[in-house]
């Protein structure tokens, strides 16, 4: 839905590169991201600092999404709205701070 309605999408993970290309070989994420990025590339600099290298290379408005804290303060620290993901890993509580919360993907066509 997101790569149709031209969204460029990033993927941007705290993992090393091998996992990375793993769960790309598993899922075949690289269908549904333009640009995959594991902290390992970057020596493993947080993800806010990783996003803020690269965001001015990014289509503007930009969003972060996410289902972890990490993710959302990601997106806050870039000035980026967030939007929390309520059917992953992390709890409501760990979301609070995201500028929008879903329960269900199919909720972002609804946002975007």
């Amino acid at each position: 839905y997101l790569k149709d309605k031209g969204y460029h999408l990033v993927y941007l993970s705290n993992s090393k590169t091998y996992y990375m290309n793993l769960m790309d070989e598993v899922f075949d994420l690289c269908r549904y991201f333009d640009l995959m990025i594991a902290s390992e590339m970057y020596q493993f600099m947080p993800k806010k600092m990783i996003l803020e290298r690269i965001k001015s290379t990014l289509q503007k408005p930009a969003i972060m999404i996410g289902d972890r804290f990490l993710d959302i303060e990601t997106g806050m620290y870039n000035k980026f709205d967030t939007i929390g993901c309520l059917y992953g890993y992390g709890k409501q509580n760990e979301l609070k701070d995201a500028t929008y919360l879903i329960t269900n993907i199919k909720d972002l066509e609804k946002l975007l």
